[in-house]
C-alpha cells in the first residue's frame, strides 16, 4: 500500500527547497517514487510560479502522525502557518491518497480533494504510475486529466528520475 503526496514551492530556491523536504521526508519513511518536476502557475494568490511534483511514499506512521510530521518538515523549511491558506510558501507538502484511508476532519481529509481538480497533481500520479486509477471516484487519472478544464502547468524542469536521482546523490 501507498501513499501519494504533492510538494510545491513558491518562495525562494523552489529546487532547493522540495528536495529538503524530499530529504526530511526519508528520515521518517522512503520516497519511494518522485514525478517529473512541474512549473505551475499560482492557484489562487500571487506570488512567483510554483514548483510542484509528486511523491510516491512509504511509512509505517498513522495518517494523523504523519500529518504532524509533514507541519513539523514544513516548519523546520520555514513554513510561516500565521500568513493562512492560499499565500506564497516556502514549502507545502499534502497529502493526497493514504492507503485506502477515507477521513474527513478538521485538520485532515483524505482523499486530498485537489486531487481531481489540479493537473500537476493527476500528471504527476501518472508520471509515477501510468495507469493510476482514482478509486474513489472510479476513474483513471488521464481520465480525469482529459476533462479538466483549468490546466495550471506551465513547463517540465525536471524528469522524475533526475530528481530522485539528486535526493539521493545531492
Amino acid at each position: 500500500m501507498a501513499i501519494y503526496l504533492s510538494l510545491g514551492s513558491n518562495l525562494g530556491d523552489r529546487l532547493k527547497h522540495i528536495l529538503d523536504a524530499l530529504g526530511e521526508l526519508n528520515i521518517f519513511g522512503r520516497v519511494v517514487a518522485v514525478s517529473d518536476l512541474y512549473e505551475t502557475a499560482p492557484i489562487g494568490m500571487g506570488g512567483e510560479n510554483f514548483y510542484n511534483c509528486v511523491v510516491k511514499y512509504r511509512t509505517n506512521l498513522s495518517p494523523f502522525e504523519f500529518l504532524r510530521i509533514l507541519k513539523m518538515i514544513e516548519h523546520d523549511l520555514g513554513r510561516d502557518e500565521s500568513q493562512g491558506h492560499n499565500r506564497p510558501r516556502v514549502i507545502d507538502i499534502d497529502i493526497l491518497i493514504y492507503h485506502n484511508y477515507r477521513i474527513e476532519s478538521e485538520q485532515l481529509t483524505i482523499p486530498h480533494p485537489a486531487i481531481y481538480v489540479r493537473d500537476f497533481v493527476l500528471r504527476g500520479l501518472l508520471d509515477i504510475d501510468e495507469n493510476f486509477f482514482c478509486r474513489f471516484v472510479g476513474k483513471s487519472a488521464s481520465e480525469i486529466l482529459g476533462a479538466l478544464k483549468e490546466r495550471s502547468i506551465l513547463k517540465r524542469i525536471m524528469r522524475g528520475e533526475e530528481l530522485f536521482e539528486l535526493l539521493f546523490t545531492g
